[in-house]
């Protein structure tokens, strides 16, 4: 970071409850791998130009995205490593922050993310999260909302309902 430059840290990711009881109530028993996450275009974590906003452990928000997803599956004891039956992979499509939307006290978080199984299954999911803003504390609000953002991101993977063809051995699509 330049020097002056104000940062402003997300929160850990945390387990989101509704996501977790998807994942159990899926009735999917086989141990998913994680590979690596990337990114399709550039993604800008500037905020207004002022300050940036800081991913804990100074991960890139491919790796945030990555290891939240390994978090819920952890917790749901679906989680092998990078050596599961079935390998699920991630295409940061778009993540995009605005904090001048309809009106100067918006804020929102786009974010397109595309999994793609090692059985040659695709899901993509988009979020767009919005969020209020006020005047001076606009980059820390965004910061504080990404963790959301992300939470509703991978709630949407795990409850779509082409979820179960991305961890069949044979996808059906």
């Amino acid at each position: 970071m330049l020097a002056g430059c104000q940062g402003f840290v997300v929160p850990v990711y945390s387990i989101y409850g509704d996501t977790n009881y998807a994942i159990k109530s899926s009735g999917i028993k086989e141990k998913i791998g994680i590979g690596s996450f990337v990114s399709s275009t550039s993604i800008d974590m500037g905020c207004r130009g002022i300050a940036e906003i800081i991913l804990p452990k100074n991960q890139t928000p491919n790796e945030y995205i990555q290891k939240s997803i390994e978090s819920e599956l952890k917790v749901a004891s679906l989680y092998d490593g990078d050596s599961g039956r079935i390998i699920l992979t991630g295409v940061v499509n778009k993540l995009i922050l605005s904090t001048v939307n309809k009106s100067l006290s918006d804020g929102s978080w786009d974010i397109s993310l595309t999994i793609k199984s090692s059985n040659g299954g695709l899901l993509t999911v988009e979020e767009s999260y919005k969020f209020e803003t006020s005047q001076g504390t606009r980059c820390k609000e965004s910061a504080d909302a990404f963790l959301p953002a992300v939470q509703n991101l991978i709630a949407k993977i795990f409850t779509s309902p082409k979820f179960s063809d991305l961890v069949s051995k044979v996808s059906k699509q």
